[in-house]
């Protein structure tokens, strides 16, 4: 049996997840710490990284990526386009209905249904599975044979307290620690993890600079954003992306895919009633 570590994840979103949203991308990044170097890591943020992505700019991205660099950090970066197009409202109306509905069978408000809580879900829980098996890579998983023992790995994600809504919390932490049970990916590898979410703040946790940074670059750097306020002149974002892709090299899994997904309470508002979600 091969015990793969114990890592923190620092995961944050770039972007607005909104039904009526003027920018057609977000960008969630996260970045994996191993435990050995976590005290290093996070003693080099806060020396070298004083500010957020919005303050600090392509200085602050570049220390960034120095410090990615010289510990040899997995990062997994997604780029979600589509926000704006049919299935992303569809999704977010199926949201709202099935929480009127469920609302109105029930004395309680079903705030989990809504759409503002159940696509930061998908999202975040769709890079952290990127960000997953980076950092079983990296640590030399290969595939092998079934075994009587399997090999086990420890998540600790943590975002930031900037998602301050409890219902939004409670479905973050379990979307992530069922992650293993849904996905199938860890029964496959055979690899029993153990996943836990926490919520701090930047000074609680210097590791969700790493991610601050990494997302809102890389956002900024995609043609099809919306940047209301740039945070740096876009040819240079875009030149420090390059650079950061070519010398971050295979520790980094870059993903882009046009948001498809369907809510998963859509079944409950289909006019012909229930039905199976394919």
């Amino acid at each position: 049996m091969t015990f793969f570590g114990s890592w923190t994840v620092a995961s944050d979103l770039s972007g607005q997840p909104r039904r009526d949203n003027s920018s057609p991308v977000l960008v969630i990044a996260a970045i994996g710490v191993a435990s050995e170097v976590l005290t290093t890591v996070r003693a080099t943020v806060r020396e070298n990284v004083p500010a957020k992505w919005r303050d600090g700019g392509l200085a602050g991205f570049r220390a960034v990526q120095s410090i990615i660099v010289s510990h040899k950090l997995p990062v997994a970066v997604t780029i979600v386009t589509g926000i704006s197009a049919k299935p992303w409202h569809d999704f977010w109306d199926d949201g709202q209905r099935a929480a009127t509905l469920l609302h109105a069978g029930s004395s309680e408000k079903a705030v989990f249904a809504q759409s503002e809580h159940t696509s930061r879900m998908f999202l975040f829980s769709m890079n952290f599975a990127h960000c997953a098996g980076q950092v079983l890579k990296r640590r030399g998983w290969k595939p092998s044979a079934p075994r009587p023992k399997r090999d086990s790995v420890h998540f600790n994600v943590v975002f930031d307290t900037d998602i301050s809504n409890l219902e939004t919390r409670e479905l973050l932490a379990v979307s992530h620690q069922e992650w293993a049970d849904w996905s199938n990916v860890m029964a496959w590898a055979n690899i029993d993890p153990t996943i836990a979410v926490e919520y701090k703040t930047e000074q609680e946790e210097p590791l969700l600079m790493l991610a601050d940074y990494v997302a809102g670059t890389f956002y900024h750097a995609h043609p099809e954003a919306v940047l209301n306020k740039p945070v740096a002149p876009v040819d240079e974002v875009r030149r420090a992306v390059a650079t950061f892709k070519e010398t971050v090299g295979p520790a980094l899994r870059l993903e882009s895919q046009v948001f498809q997904e369907k809510h998963p309470l859509r079944r409950l508002t289909d006019p012909r009633g229930p039905r199976e979600v394919t």
